[in-house]
């Protein structure tokens, strides 16, 4: 299921664009954010990653994998990203989305 993640508009981020493969049955509560790899990377994990999230969501557990802004189908240009701050930003919103499907979020091996 397509999600534009595009309620950014108020501190003018550019849209972006997720998947979300929702929960098959019932929900357990909880969802898992798949974030891409970039360059080549994303190309070759692009079908794993989707896999990845249909297998969770078959298991009850709705995921959701975004595309970085100037990345894959999110707006904006790969040059005009020259800090890390917009991909933070898409994390956040990913997660936000997350809980506005009514789904509990905790993180795991990240960092600010």
């Amino acid at each position: 299921m397509w999600l534009p993640l595009d309620d950014r508009a108020e501190d003018r981020s550019p849209p972006l664009a997720g998947w979300l493969s929702p929960p098959l049955g019932s929900a357990l509560g909880l969802g898992v954010l798949l974030l891409p790899s970039v360059g080549y990377e994303y190309c070759s994990s692009h079908r794993a990653v989707r896999s990845i999230a249909e297998a969770l969501a078959r298991r009850g557990c709705p995921a959701l994998r975004i595309d970085y802004p100037g990345a894959g189908d999110s707006a904006g240009h790969a040059e005009e990203i020259v800090d890390l701050a917009p991909w933070r930003d898409a994390v956040q919103a990913g997660v936000a989305a997350l809980r506005d499907l009514g789904v509990a979020g905790s993180r795991s091996s990240a960092s600010r």
